[in-house]
């Protein structure tokens, strides 16, 4: 028998400190190179990730790939590094238009609602246990 997986990913890291550093002028480069990551790894955005990629690897090889190309390209003067961890949280595939919505309306979000208490909120509805201590 073959393996079949159908789970969708919404993945969470942000810039060191919080910062927000990341201009818009320049998000849909990062966008196109986060993008193309996991298109080489089989993954796609919003995640479906195929069985044989580990979730923390593809995390390491995004935020190691961006973080030089941001330094390469530059599109980003003031970014200086992700902050270590991440948050990863799987949604039933019917949830995908809600959550392609949620994504695309990031930055009206976060005009109400803090980066740091998305993560919180997120954390909560989805039942992970966390040290509050250890959320920056």
């Amino acid at each position: 028998m073959s393996s079949y997986v159908q789970v969708l990913y919404q993945i969470v890291f942000c810039t060191k400190y919080r910062h927000p550093v990341l201009l818009k002028s320049g998000r849909q480069l990062l966008y196109r190179y986060v993008w193309g990551i996991c298109k080489a790894r089989n993954c796609h955005l919003i995640l479906r990730i195929h069985p044989s990629v580990a979730i923390a690897d593809l995390v390491k090889e995004i935020k190691v790939g961006s973080s030089k190309y941001i330094r390469l390209t530059g599109i980003f003067p003031e970014f200086t590094n992700w902050q270590t961890g991440y948050a990863a949280f799987s949604y039933a595939p019917k949830a995908l238009p809600n959550l392609v919505r949620y994504v695309k309306n990031q930055e009206r979000h976060h005009g109400r609602e803090s980066s740091q208490g998305e993560l919180l909120r997120l954390l909560n509805e989805h039942e992970v246990t966390y040290d509050p201590r250890q959320v920056e």
